[in-house]
Formats: C-alpha cells, structure tokens, sequence
C-alpha cells in the first residue's frame, strides 16, 4: 500500500510513508515502544511490539486487511459550546476485545473542539470524549466506506469529590490512588471508565470530571490495602 503514513507512537507523530511499492524506514525510534500504520480506506493496524532492541535493525511486515474510512465531529458542552483540547478515543464495542493500537485511535479536538480520525475500522463504533471538568461524552457511530461528519459528542456536567485518606489512627495517607467509576473494579481503569488522582501529603485528594449519579469510590494504599 503506496503513500500510508507510517507512524512510531511517541506524541503520535507520523514519522515516514511509504513509496509506491509499500515500502518505508524509519531510520531511529528513539524511545518508542510501538509502530502502527494508517492508509486512507483502511482500518488502522494493530500496533506492533518494537521494544526489543537486540537486533539492530526490524523488519516488519505490516498487512492492512479491514476497510476503514475517516470520521469527523465536534465536542461540544451541554449549552452548545466548544470544547477545545479534549481527548476523543475510538472504544471497543462490548462484544469485542479492547483494541491493541491505541495510539492509532485518539486525536485531540482543536480550538473550535472539532478533530478528525483519518481512519477508523468499518463498523458499529463507539467515541469517547474526555476533557478535565466535564464528565466523559459517548457517541455509537455506524462507519462505512464513505466519510462520517458532523459526528457531535457532548459532554455534560461533571460533579466533584473531595475528600481525605487517613489510617485507623488519623494519620494522612500520601501516595493512595483514588478513583470514581460506575461500577467496580479489582485494578485503576483509564480515564475512559473511571476519574483518578493520588493524594497529596496532606491526604487530600479531588476528583473532577465524576459522572453524576451512584458512583463506586475505591482507594488503593499499597500495602494498607484496598477500600471501596
């Protein structure tokens, strides 16, 4: 596939593109873990492993199978307004496993809260907006082969948390992990399912950006252990 460009996921900078052949080199990847690739009318690939630095050069295969197209929306308020710098993700469906190239589907909106995936796997698929103040935004989309636009992902209000982790003795817990979600969970989620912060020297944490309604509470001490 001539003219993809090819990507080392460090700040998700597109590094080379391939010539007509498909054929590419990326002469240094620096600290970068994963390579991925995206092509107009394609699904993204998988991302591919390129930690192992024995070998002083990688030859990788890298076969674009699923078609694709690119999507395209705003983020937006709950009264209209756009949201700039919001992080917008491409989420797994419930009957599919999480995708393994991450990188490859998230873009950020720009200052008017607009962003644009260049490709994305045909489909049902869900986007997932997030953006520090507001609690998390959703949008199932229906993508084929031709372009999708005006895609509106809107995020309401979010509610706050604050509190303070102490011991059985009053003592402050510095360094616990404290997280809001809508149901439980055995690990810290990412940003996509739970709003997460450590506690400061004082005990002290905040959680901004909590879905409002029931939520489940959980603060992980290390060796203190777990409470929910």
């Amino acid at each position: 596939v001539g003219g993809t460009s090819v990507e080392a996921i460090v700040d998700d900078l597109a590094v080379a593109r391939t010539d007509d052949a498909g054929r590419f080199e990326i002469p240094s990847i620096g600290a970068a873990r994963l390579v991925g690739v995206l092509a107009d009318g394609h699904a993204p690939s998988l991302a591919i492993d390129v930690s192992d630095r024995s070998r002083a050069r990688i030859d990788l295969r890298v076969a674009l199978s699923a078609a694709g197209a690119p999507v395209e929306g705003r983020v937006v308020d709950e009264d209209g307004a756009p949201v700039a710098g919001a992080a917008v993700l491409i989420d797994a469906m419930e009957s599919e496993a999480p995708p393994v190239a991450a990188p490859l589907l998230r873009t950020r909106t720009d200052a008017t809260g607009r962003y644009r995936f260049r490709s994305v796997r045909a489909g049902a698929r869900r986007l997932c907006a997030l953006a520090p103040g507001h609690a998390n935004g959703r949008l199932t989309i229906d993508v084929g082969r031709a372009p999708v636009s005006g895609a509106k992902i809107t995020l309401p209000r979010g509610a706050r948390i604050g509190g303070r982790v102490t011991d059985v003795d009053g003592r402050a817990v510095a360094g616990a992990i404290v997280y809001a979600a809508r149901r439980r969970w055995w690990s810290p989620p990412d940003a996509r399912h739970a709003v997460v912060a450590r506690t400061n020297a004082r005990g002290e944490y905040e959680l901004d950006g909590v879905t409002p309604g029931a939520v489940w509470l959980t603060v992980e001490a290390g060796a203190r252990g777990r409470f929910q």
